[in-house]
């Protein structure tokens, strides 16, 4: 596709293709895993590690996407079998490869839009961060949350 378009329409495509792959690699936020995390606590009925635990779960995990994160979170609901805490490892293993992917899918359009355009290509935005206001919570405090978004019936 790309050796048909002139000059002057490469760089607009190589913009959007690397508009699409930054925002695919786009970091969850820390409410994001947070819900995650409580949704697993709450189906697995295990107890909710304390809270200098459950902050590094959130930090260890928040450098992946929400999709998949929302994807390993499903995974460990089907195949965790015991009423324990999951490890963190069963929530990045399921998605590993394919965040790999989508970073190799980003660094070789980066390296293509170099050398087709001769500029540098955007960055990657930097992870939400708790200077941004999205610091760990409670898991108690996402549970809480996901109950009042339920609908009463």
């Amino acid at each position: 596709m790309l050796t048909e378009l002139n000059p002057d329409e490469r760089k607009p495509y190589l913009d959007k293709c690397l508009e699409r792959e930054i925002k695919d690699l786009e970091p969850a936020t820390h409410d994001e895993i947070g819900k995650m995390l409580a949704v697993v606590a709450g189906m697995i009925g295990c107890p909710i590690p304390p809270t200098p635990v459950l902050a590094k779960y959130i930090e260890m995990l928040t450098k992946y996407p929400a999709d998949l994160m929302d994807q390993a979170g499903n995974f460990v609901l089907k195949r965790h079998k015991w009423n324990t805490y999951p490890k963190v490892a069963e929530f990045i293993e399921p998605i590993i490869e394919e965040f790999h992917e989508r970073r190799a899918a980003l660094y070789q359009t980066q390296r293509l839009y170099y050398s087709l355009t001769g500029e540098h290509p955007p960055v990657l935005p930097a992870a939400a961060g708790p200077e941004r206001g999205q610091g760990p919570r409670r898991i108690g405090q996402a549970l809480t949350e996901i109950k009042k978004e339920k609908p009463n019936g």
